[in-house]
């Protein structure tokens, strides 16, 4: 089980970048959806770069690497995409921000499913991603929200995404420092050398 919690800091990682952009974006809302893309694109970009290096880590320890790497996938794609070509429509956009909310939400319950029985706090991590699953599909049923609505939905979004991620992360870290038992228990709960 050490190895799983040895990329606790792709979650703070994750964390800081999404923060930065909600700052960003909350602190600037009067300007243009332009920015916005930019300022996602960035975002999207240092976001897969950590997701792949933290699949090629897990990759590299013998672990689960494969959802790490599609999600660093579709984050990088879509980034590339939107600094690519920032004229797209603001209802693409809004399809593009749908979908990496929603991949990326599945992607944050599933982690937090998997150490619910590890970590404190895993819930943070789930209520993250459930926060992201919602966004994602009120921004597919409502497209013809208007743009300053979007900028501040994206920027609360990342704000309380970053905060969880943060906690998250250094959960599973204070988990990892845990002493551990050199006994293991069998299914009886009788220590076994």
């Amino acid at each position: 089980m050490r190895r799983t919690t040895e990329t606790w800091w792709i979650l703070v990682l994750r964390g800081i970048a999404a923060l930065g952009m909600g700052l960003l974006t909350l602190l600037l809302p009067g300007h243009s959806l332009g920015a916005l893309v930019v300022v996602f694109g960035v975002y999207l970009v240092v976001e897969s770069l950590i997701a792949l290096a933290g699949a090629a880590r897990c990759a590299r320890l013998g672990q689960r690497w494969r959802a790490n790497a599609a999600h660093g996938l579709i984050s990088l794609a879509g980034g590339i995409v939107t600094l690519a070509w920032p004229g797209l429509s603001v209802l693409i956009l809004l399809y593009l921000v749908a979908a990496w909310a929603i991949v990326g939400g599945v992607k944050d319950i599933v982690v937090a499913v998997r150490f619910r029985h590890r970590i404190a706090g895993e819930w943070l991590l789930a209520f993250a991603g459930v926060i992201a699953v919602a966004l994602g599909v009120l921004v597919m049923a409502l497209p013809s929200a208007g743009a300053l609505a979007l900028v501040l939905w994206v920027g609360a979004y990342a704000m309380v995404l970053g905060v969880s991620l943060l906690i998250s992360g250094f959960a599973i870290r204070a988990y990892q420092r845990r002493p551990r038992r050199e006994a293991s228990i069998d299914g009886f709960g009788q220590a076994r050398a």
